[in-house]
């Protein structure tokens, strides 16, 4: 399959790389706003801490999914889309299929970009360093 002329450009190729990763810390710190109902809860200081942690291993499962899915990104982005399948599956069954829509639309779209990154040819940031010719002096 040909590839988009509009696709083949390094700032084209640039965005592609870095929109799925940035979107990913986003998305992490997004779910993160969720954990912070722990506070309002009247726990003692050891109850609260993990209470905090119990709140944020999804958190920390994305960004083991981000650190995996920065080199391979048909896993990352297989992953990704799974997980938004699958919550919306799990939503749909308690009868509000519409709420899953915040959560498992950027999982979803996260992952259809980490697919269009691992389709496109490599871009790879240390390209750009060049190192500078020496000049003899005759």
């Amino acid at each position: 399959m040909q590839m988009p002329n509009q696709l083949r450009s390094k700032s084209s190729r640039k965005l592609i790389f870095w929109t799925p990763r940035v979107l990913t810390i986003l998305f992490t710190l997004f779910l993160a706003l969720f954990a912070l109902d722990v506070f309002g809860q009247g726990y003692s200081t050891r109850d609260l801490l993990l209470a905090l942690f119990m709140h944020l291993i999804p958190n920390m499962l994305m960004l083991v999914v981000l650190a995996v899915a920065w080199r391979h990104q048909y896993i990352g982005g297989s992953v990704f889309i799974f997980l938004a399948l699958a919550y919306t599956i799990k939503v749909s069954m308690i009868g509000f299929p519409f709420g899953a829509l915040p959560i498992a639309g950027p999982a979803f779209l996260i992952g259809a970009l980490f697919w269009l990154d691992g389709y496109l040819p490599a871009y790879r940031p240390c390209d750009q360093i060049r190192p500078h010719k020496i000049k003899s002096s005759k």
